[in-house]
């Protein structure tokens, strides 16, 4: 997972992130989960690499923030996890470089103000 002060990036294959997809689509109420990420390479076009990224359930829309004591966290109501979900989906056949945008424009339903960016692409 890469990031910069002001956006993650999550890149995997199409297996990787439908595993990441089915997860947060079957969220329950004590939802609290820890997804690990190869962080040995260089993070060029990006500042950081991130070995860890949190997702837990809170009573508002998602967010997602990073900070050093608790690294990179995705938090959000049910509902809102399960559409930050869809953004995982790729068709079978996508190609390397496919990606999908969760940011502000976004349904606020779903996103929260003030939360990071993230694009997630295939690999």
């Amino acid at each position: 997972m890469f990031r910069t002060i002001d956006e993650l990036e999550i890149s995997g294959s199409i297996r990787e992130l439908a595993e990441i997809q089915r997860s947060l689509e079957n969220a329950n109420d004590a939802y609290n989960r820890t997804f690990t990420f190869d962080n040995s390479g260089s993070p060029e076009p990006y500042e950081f690499l991130e070995a860890q990224l949190k997702v837990c359930i809170s009573s508002g829309v998602a967010c997602a923030t990073f900070s050093d004591n608790e690294g990179v966290k995705i938090s959000g109501n049910l509902e809102s996890l399960r559409v930050l979900a869809s953004f995982f989906n790729f068709d079978l056949d996508a190609v390397p470089g496919e990606h999908n945008h969760w940011d502000e424009l976004c349904d606020p339903s779903y996103f929260a103000l003030g939360s990071l960016p993230l694009v997630v692409s295939v690999a």
